[in-house]
């Protein structure tokens, strides 16, 4: 990590293979594996910071997601914050045909609004335990496709009861 904060920032990060196995010696229970790579860059004021990322994660697994026999997973995510705006796209697949896209925008301001696509694919094996608690059994893939977009509407304005004469 490089560059300053104070008022005005101006700071860079790489990321270069950081093992995800550094956090068990904290909470041994997650069981991560993995690395992560990439860059973070934040500038701006502090006052109206802006940044952007571009993080790619290869072999990323936890032991919940072996607990449930799933694949190590890779993922890309990139972004930006700007004028208190999240704008990302993130994507997350494994060698069994998991293939999942979220994108879209928050905004980090009232009315706080939130535009969100999911697209992709999902094969039943990697529901194979919640299926079987279920009692069901299927495969193939689901395919998913699906939008999110909330924008908080201000409040309405009531009169108090006016007395009657």
């Amino acid at each position: 990590m490089s560059g300053k904060a104070g008022e005005t920032l101006d700071l860079n990060a790489n990321l270069t293979s950081i093992p995800l196995n550094l956090a068990n010696a904290f909470v041994p229970s997650l069981g991560l594996g993995g690395a992560l790579s990439g860059k973070v860059s934040a500038s701006g004021s502090s006052s109206a910071p802006e940044a952007t990322w571009s993080i790619s994660g290869t072999g990323l697994t936890a032991n919940e997601l072996r607990n449930n026999g799933l694949a190590a997973l890779s993922l890309s995510t990139s972004g930006t914050l700007k004028n208190n705006r999240i704008d990302q796209t993130s994507k997350v697949s494994d060698p069994n045909g998991l293939n999942l896209t979220a994108a879209g925008t928050v905004g980090l301001q009232k009315p706080n609004p939130i535009a969100l696509t999911l697209n992709g694919n999902v094969p039943t094996a990697a529901l194979r335990r919640p299926m079987i608690e279920a009692g069901l059994r299927g495969e193939g893939t689901i395919a998913l496709s699906g939008n999110v977009a909330v924008r908080q509407q201000p409040p309405l304005t009531r009169s108090p009861p006016r007395p009657t004469v």
